[in-house]
């Protein structure tokens, strides 16, 4: 009858959502079991209809290797007025003993292993200073400088960069820090050329000593990169990329201050 409401028992509570990340591996011990059951549907006290049932949780894994020896992840939906929907699965790594068992009565996978670190990682390299070339594997060590002028330079020297899947106009932050005394920071030019493969330069002045140059830049958080975060953290995060202790190294950083490394970066 048209406008005839029906009363029955409330619906079931959802499964969840799981979200379990690690830089190094992810690894389930035998037969460990996850349970993410929706809940039922509640018993009607009026002789109605029973409540439906929750969803099934759904559960996110991430890490560059993934050992899960006959593990159970059971994502049913729950039971009441009709079976609701599985939950679903996403799995991101490189499987190397791999055999998750996904127990849902319509849950599904939306993704298969495959690498973790994003296609676009960005790399930030200090390429020369002056006309001194860095080495392509620099030490970042002072006992072993990779950098030696003879006597100290009496004007600003240029500081070379050289980026990967930095974006074209990004600025970097270049940073001077002598063994005795205080850091120096400038900036450089804009980043020139492609988001592949792009250069600036910086214009820094040497103090005499032992010291160090770091480069630094952020820029906003999109693409493969950003599709590492929920939906909600995407447009506040950024990506931080530094050349440091002869590596480069990159971040996502959230909006609360959380820092993510991204693997992949040079060594």
């Amino acid at each position: 009858m048209p406008g005839r409401r029906l009363n029955g028992g409330g619906g079931g509570g959802g499964g969840g959502a799981v979200l379990m990340a690690a830089t190094s591996q992810i690894n389930f011990s035998y037969y460990v079991a996850l349970y993410l059951y929706g809940g039922n549907g509640g018993t009607p006290g009026c002789g109605c209809s029973y409540g439906g049932g929750g969803a099934g949780g759904a559960l996110r894994l991430v890490a560059p290797t993934l050992v899960a020896p006959y593990a159970n992840a059971y994502l049913y939906g729950g039971n009441g007025f009709g079976t609701a929907a599985g939950g679903t699965a996403r799995i991101e790594g490189d499987a190397s003993t791999f055999n998750l068992s996904l127990n849902s009565a319509t849950g599904t996978i939306v993704a298969t292993p495959g690498a973790v670190t994003p296609a676009d990682t960005p790399t930030l390299r200090i390429t020369s200073v002056g006309d001194l070339a860095v080495p392509p594997t620099p030490s970042g060590n002072v006992n072993t400088p990779d950098v030696l002028f003879q006597t100290p330079p009496s004007s600003p020297v240029s500081v070379s960069l050289a980026g990967s899947n930095i974006p074209p106009g990004t600025t970097a932050t270049v940073r001077v820090t002598p063994q005795v005394g205080s850091a120096t920071e400038v900036f450089s030019s804009a980043f020139v050329g492609s988001t592949a493969s792009s250069t600036a330069t910086a214009s820094v002045t040497i103090p005499p000593g032992f010291g160090a140059i770091t480069a630094s830049a952020t820029f906003a958080c999109n693409g493969t990169i950003c599709a590492l975060l929920p939906q909600k953290d995407r447009s506040s995060a950024f990506v931080e990329v530094v050349a440091a202790n002869g590596h480069s190294r990159a971040f996502i950083v959230k909006a609360d201050g959380e820092r993510i490394e991204l693997s992949g970066g040079e060594e």
